[in-house]
């Protein structure tokens, strides 16, 4: 193969600098997209960083690095997926009214229309397209990649990567004889993948009665969450068949929703009709202080006209008078005397009445409390079995990678985990080369224990 000069990218592709000392395997096609590059020098490449081949449509991002020493020589191993790997890192998805996607227009359209679906349009821009019109139906939960290859064996197409300066594009073209410079049965190797899938798509590609689609994701801590962390390029979707028919959360939940909106319109109504209770409670009693203060007024009028008729017993217009009060107050303190009876009795009501509407309250809570809990517990009694399954399968992904131990002499360990060696002095723990975000080093009489945990 003749080699072309290679050109590091930062993260948002734009070129860095120039290699020209580095050994790249590069495969692409249906069953491996990904690729090993190799440096000789001290330059250090970091996850998400891009390279492109001058003069051809080969170009990758890096997603994981093993760094050796031999002979006292650095070298850097980058690994990650290729233009088609990461194409094939997204997951056509149906909308939940759909069976399958379908398109019908021209390829320049279609594509556009995928790469904005998928999140990639930052990425790639839509590069030369043949002038003509594709009806295609895609496999269900097919791989973007996956689903461009059979586009164009159905059309008569080929996919056409070119790389300028950091500019990716993605064209749809009839196929055309290869350059004799490239010769692509070089560039077929088998590497590991390193970049684990983040997004979990759970659905069902026969079962077209079974329409729920789920969504788990793998957030920057390494924990299944149904909140989407990583997008665009960092995101790799992998697609997991399940039978979701049984999945009825939707529906459960629509229930459960009408249920609690219900109990929730009763609720207000019952708080609306009770509070106007706890106002008469309030009113009654300051009506009931009024005339219990009216009530003790006329009685000590009456008592201080009695008073009056037994200190002036000779005076008897006087007496008359005095006489015509007591009377007129003993009459108003007979009145206030039956007003307050009467508040008595409203306040009584009243407070039954406020009693009355803590208990609704307390009832319709209760109610409203219970639906929610037999809702919900149906609802996860639905969810487990398929969210079991999820969480397993995601968490496998996360185990693909590899941990050997071995003994470069006598006195040093070598541990390759992750993709990164750490050499460690066996006897005082001392880390001679570290790649890892957090260790535990414990000597204990020359014997070394170590764990790491990864960023």
């Amino acid at each position: 193969m003749e080699y072309s000069q290679l050109i590091i990218c930062d993260e948002n592709r734009q070129p860095i600098r120039a290699v020209n000392d580095y050994n790249l395997d590069y495969a692409t096609g249906n069953d491996e997209n990904d690729f090993t590059l190799t440096l000789h020098d001290d330059y250090t490449l970091e996850d998400g960083q891009w390279f492109y081949l001058i003069g051809t449509g080969y170009a990758g991002i890096i997603d994981g690095v093993k760094q050796q020493t031999v002979n006292g020589f650095p070298t850097r191993i980058y690994n990650g997926r290729t233009l088609s790997g990461v194409l094939a890192s997204k997951i056509i998805v149906p909308l939940e009214e759909d069976d399958f996607v379908q398109v019908k227009d021209t390829p320049a359209n279609i594509l556009s229309s995928l790469l904005s679906r998928v999140g990639l349009s930052s990425i790639f821009t839509v590069g030369e397209c043949v002038d003509m019109i594709v009806d295609y139906t895609f496999d269900r939960f097919t791989d973007l990649w996956e689903g461009l290859i059979g586009l164009c064996k159905t059309n008569g197409l080929k996919p056409v990567f070119t790389c300028v300066g950091g500019k990716l594009t993605i064209g749809l073209v009839e196929p055309t004889i290869v350059d004799s410079r490239v010769n692509t049965a070089q560039l077929d190797v088998t590497v590991e993948k390193k970049k684990n899938p983040n997004h979990l798509v759970m659905g069902s590609v026969e079962n077209l009665e079974s329409p729920t689609i789920l969504h788990y994701y793998i957030d920057n801590t390494g924990e299944i969450t149904t909140t989407q962390y990583y997008r665009g390029v960092d995101e790799v979707v992998y697609f997991f068949e399940q039978d979701t028919k049984n999945a009825t959360v939707v529906e459960t939940t629509a229930q459960k929703s009408a249920q609690i909106q219900k109990l929730d319109s009763k609720l207000s109504l019952a708080e609306s009709r009770l509070s106007d209770a706890q106002r008469n409670v309030q009113a009654r009693q300051n009506l009931l202080n009024t005339r219990i203060s009216e009530r003790d007024n006329a009685q000590r009028a009456y008592e201080n006209a009695n008073t009056l008729v037994a200190h002036n017993p000779g005076k008897t217009q006087l007496a008359r008078i005095l006489r015509e009060q007591a009377r007129k107050a003993k009459t108003a303190w007979n009145k206030a005397q039956r007003a307050v009876t009467s508040a008595q009795r409203a306040l009584a009501a009243a407070q039954k009445a406020e009693a009355n509407r803590k208990k609704s309250i307390e009832d319709t809570t209760n109610r409203r409390k219970e639906v929610q809990e037999t809702a919900l517990d149906k609802a996860e009694a639905q969810m487990s079995k398929l969210e079991a399954a999820a969480v397993k399968k995601l968490q496998d992904l996360q185990t693909g990678t590899k941990v050997t131990v071995s003994l470069n002499n006598q006195s040093h360990l070598t541990l390759d985990f992750l993709d990164q060696v750490i050499a460690y002095d066996v006897y005082s723990g001392d880390a001679l080369a570290v790649n890892v975000a957090k260790q535990i080093i414990k000597v204990t009489d020359g014997v070394l224990s170590l764990s790491v945990m990864m960023e």
